[in-house]
C-alpha cells in the first residue's frame, strides 16, 4: 500500500481541505487540518481520489478510525450537545 506521507499526499489534502473550505465533515467545525478517506483505503477505497476523500480534523478521523461515517457524527454531535463539558 502506498504511503500516506510526502508531496503527492501534502499537495492532495490541500487540494480536499481547499476544496471543503476547511471544514470538518465530521463534527462541522472550522480549521479542518487533514484528509479523510469516505471508504478508508483498508477496506478497498482509493487513495488519492477527490471523490473518496472529504476535510476533517486530525482528532476526528483519528475518533473514526474505519466506522462509519454516519456513527462518527451521531457520536460528535451528542457529544458537542450535552448538557456536561466534553473534549477532545
Amino acid at each position: 500500500m502506498p504511503a500516506r506521507t510526502g508531496r503527492p499526499w501534502t499537495r492532495v489534502k490541500a487540494r480536499v481541505i481547499r476544496r471543503d473550505g476547511g471544514i470538518c465533515h465530521l463534527c462541522g467545525g472550522t480549521g479542518a487540518d487533514t484528509a479523510d478517506h469516505l471508504t478508508p483505503v483498508s477496506l478497498g477505497g482509493p487513495l488519492y481520489a477527490m471523490t473518496n476523500l472529504a476535510a476533517a480534523h486530525t482528532t476526528c478521523n483519528r475518533i473514526r478510525g474505519v466506522r462509519p461515517v454516519e456513527v462518527v457524527r451521531a457520536e460528535l454531535t451528542h457529544h458537542s450537545t450535552s448538557s456536561t463539558a466534553w473534549t477532545w
